[in-house]
């Protein structure tokens, strides 16, 4: 089973996988510190204009939102907002591949600049959006030394909102094996329970 890697951190938004190869070094988790824009769709080529968007802190992913800090109050798990990352690396195989595990509850993802996934549909209020519960696998062909990931998310369904799940990157045969033998494990304990 592909093992995932947590060796490398996401810090102020940008994750330098500088010397890490997908191909041999394996799969990363994209867990760290992702720009974060709260109450604020933000498109992504908002980010290349003379004044871009500030965001309004460094929020820490896999995690809901709930306990981040917005105007000195914690989050509760209504709203919608933007994350951002940055992957830098020196050599990206000519296809990347994520695995997007259940997001709270509706978004759309960007990768420099091109809508690569759409779950449920986003909004402004409960009205506007539509929750959805499932999971990802998305392939993209890197062009350039820097991926650039916005994702646009709303959450009016459930107590918790944000990116609650894991997200993993690396070469796409890697992925889906990790993907396969983690939903198998799962039916293999599940299974148990209920001969239990």
């Amino acid at each position: 089973m592909p093992m995932e890697n947590n060796a490398r951190k996401i810090q102020h938004g940008i994750l330098d996988l500088s010397g890490w190869d997908l191909e041999t070094d394996g799969i990363v988790k994209l867990d760290g510190d992702w720009e974060f824009y709260w109450n604020r769709f933000i498109q992504p080529d908002q980010f290349y204009q003379e004044n871009p968007p500030l965001p309004d802190g460094y929020i820490y992913g896999p995690h809901p939102w709930n306990d981040f800090k917005y105007q000195g109050k914690p989050l509760d798990g209504a709203g919608f907002c933007t994350y951002r990352l940055r992957i830098v690396s020196d050599h990206f195989p000519s296809v990347v591949t994520l695995d997007i595990n259940s997001l709270s509850t509706s978004y759309v993802m960007y990768i420099n600049g091109t809508e690569v996934a759409k779950v449920g549909q986003i909004g402004t209020s409960k009205n506007e959006m539509t929750a959805e519960y499932r999971p990802v696998i998305v392939s993209f062909a890197p062009e350039g030394n820097v991926m650039d990931v916005v994702i646009q998310m709303s959450n009016y369904h459930h107590s918790q909102g944000g990116l609650w799940d894991k997200i993993t990157l690396g070469t796409e045969k890697e992925i889906r094996l990790n993907h396969n033998s983690g939903t198998a494990l799962f039916l293999l304990i599940a299974g148990s329970l209920i001969i239990i």
